[in-house]
């Protein structure tokens, strides 16, 4: 008797785990990434704090930055993504803007106001990694 009572036990503990996972995956939603914080569009929206907010990410193509068109005369906010973002690729040039930046935890955004329309590159410390955006 002790054997089927301890089987039993086993039985329903085991029927317990399986509907509290399957309850908590019916609730899974992952947490946001850092580029899925702004909206994939061509042209920014402006912050309430009035500047301009952008992703950098880097993939197989280079550096990104969504959006990949900024305004003229207007201070923009470039957060960039640290999960693809990493190593030498962390020090940060934005060569016509004179804008040098190594970022990390706790300090993964770069400011700079472009004032002039045209293509801007951006480049890594060691030049390994390269993009661009534009101005109009």
């Amino acid at each position: 008797m002790k054997k089927d009572s301890n089987l039993y036990v086993k039985i329903v503990a085991g029927a317990i785990v399986v509907v509290l996972i399957a309850l908590a995956m019916m609730n899974y939603k992952p947490l946001p990434t850092r580029s899925e914080e702004l909206p994939s569009q061509a042209h920014p929206v402006l912050s309430e704090g009035g500047y301009q907010q952008a992703m950098l990410t880097y993939t197989s193509k280079g550096y990104e930055m969504v959006p990949s068109v900024l305004k003229a005369g207007i201070p923009v906010h470039v957060i960039v993504d640290l999960e693809s973002v990493t190593g030498c690729l962390r020090s940060i040039i934005l060569p016509q803007l004179g804008v040098k930046k190594t970022v990390g935890e706790g300090d993964d955004v770069i400011e700079f106001i472009p004032t002039t329309p045209g293509e801007y590159t951006i480049v890594c410390a060691m030049g390994m990694g390269t993009g661009k955006f534009r101005v109009e």
